[in-house]
């Protein structure tokens, strides 16, 4: 630090943190695109807050954070970002009076969580613009290095957002968990809803040989019978004389079409039965997954609660399409020797589509969400801050991680929203 003791305001005042929130949250910031640079959130987000009253930070003309030297030179900082990626502009003045940005040279350096932006700048029209954008999340200690006629000025800030202090006690006690982010091998899957059908192959047929009248009926709906087991007596009408409706084959009565008394034609069907150790699956597949589908495909059934997750393949695709759904039918064939699956239940599936090596993961319970970001809290320590992530294929537990974290690096994976809730509750301190 050289001439002088520098301004170094560090916390935004009550009002101003609901304005520059206000400002952010709705896309115009004092009407010219511009908020306060570094901090423009208002969300300091860390602790150690000792409860002194909060310095007002001095604002510019164009809204931003002024940082001024009592020898009358100062530096506006602002931010600009409507409708791109947020960019610095940097306003120069002497005793109140806007500068050439010609006569100023600037150097800021950003110390983030996982390191240093060090932001050059170039004149252009009436301000100094930042040679490469500020990425978000916007938190970080600032140091900022100017010159203007050959004299050097230093001021230093802090400006954090999403951040916060825990001590490993109170970590512990609250079941945060940190694991690092790694490579993961996931498995790409199409969820579908299906239905439990009879296996249409193992359904047989009981008929009349003869006409006549039914005697008696020994089975009704539901009943198991066995192969050659009788089902009911008719007496011919022509003949005068019995006949057994034998089963053709073993399973469970699912229809039954005919009464004692009843006059049946000879080939009249008097009951269908159905083998139910195999059944169909029969999963819906709309028109813009079908080219994605074929047979031998992997394709996961998910448990209902009263029968257990498993997986078979696909061992048909209809080659035409419902006329009123424009669905696709994709059928799997699996055995049911307990009878678990009743035809008429609803499934749920995960047909497995493709699989790919994933440079990074997270475990899905670690996503939050802050503003408009999902996001993860990175861990050093006692110290927690987000990070916004773009996330790509989920698979299960897992979620991969397409930017914002790297592998290796820490995170909250369990009981994530103990850090969300302590981050609101500091965003919150500052609104007293």
């Amino acid at each position: 630090m050289s001439n002088g003791r520098p301004l170094l305001p560090i916390f935004f005042s009550s009002i101003l943190f609901i304005m520059t929130l206000t400002a952010h949250a709705g896309g115009n910031h004092d009407g010219h695109g511009h908020h306060g640079h570094h901090g423009h959130h208002g969300h300091h987000g860390h602790h150690g807050h000792d409860g002194h009253e909060e310095e007002h930070e001095e604002k510019g003309p164009n809204g931003g954070r002024l940082l001024s030297h009592d020898d009358g030179f100062a530096l506006e900082m602002t931010i600009y970002e409507p409708g791109i990626p947020p960019q610095s502009r940097v306003y120069a003045y002497f005793n109140d009076k806007p500068l050439s940005p010609q006569e100023v040279t600037l150097a800021v350096a950003l110390h983030r969580f996982e390191g240093v932006d060090n932001i050059a700048y170039k004149p252009q029209d009436t301000y100094l613009l930042g040679q490469q954008f500020i990425t978000e999340p916007h938190s970080f200690a600032v140091k900022v290095r100017a010159t203007y006629k050959d004299k050097e000025y230093q001021w230093e800030y802090e400006s954090f957002e999403g951040r916060v202090v825990i001590s490993a006690k109170s970590a512990a006690l609250s079941g945060i968990q940190v694991q690092k982010a790694k490579p993961r091998l996931m498995t790409e899957r199409l969820p579908v809803l299906g239905q439990v059908n009879f296996n249409q192959d193992k359904v047989r047929y009981a008929a009349a040989r003869y006409t006549g009248v039914v005697r008696t009926l020994n089975k009704s709906i539901g009943d198991p019978v066995r192969k050659g087991e009788t089902l009911g007596i008719v007496m011919g009408t022509d003949s005068l004389s019995e006949f057994s409706i034998k089963a053709s084959g073993s399973g469970v009565i699912i229809s039954k079409d005919v009464s004692v008394g009843e006059v049946v034609s000879a080939g009249d069907i008097l009951f269908a039965l159905a083998d139910l150790s195999t059944v169909w699956l029969d999963f819906a597949v709309y028109p813009q997954d079908v080219p994605r589908i074929s047979a031998k495909q992997k394709i996961k059934i998910l448990s209902d609660g009263s029968s257990q997750a498993f997986e078979t393949s696909i061992a048909y695709v209809a080659p035409f399409s419902d006329p009123l759904s424009q669905s696709l039918t994709v059928r799997a064939i699996v055995a049911n020797p307990k009878g678990e699956l009743r035809p008429g239940l609803f499934l749920k599936g995960e047909i497995e589509i493709t699989k790919k090596n994933a440079a990074v993961t997270v475990k899905r319970e670690a996503i939050q969400t802050f503003r408009d970001w999902q996001v993860v809290y990175r861990n050093r320590g006692t110290l927690y801050e987000i990070v916004p992530i773009e996330l790509g294929l989920i698979d299960g537990d897992f979620v991969e991680v397409l930017s914002g974290l790297s592998a290796g690096d820490a995170y909250v994976s369990k009981n994530s929203f103990v850090i969300k809730a302590d981050i609101g509750k500091a965003d919150a301190s500052h609104e007293h």
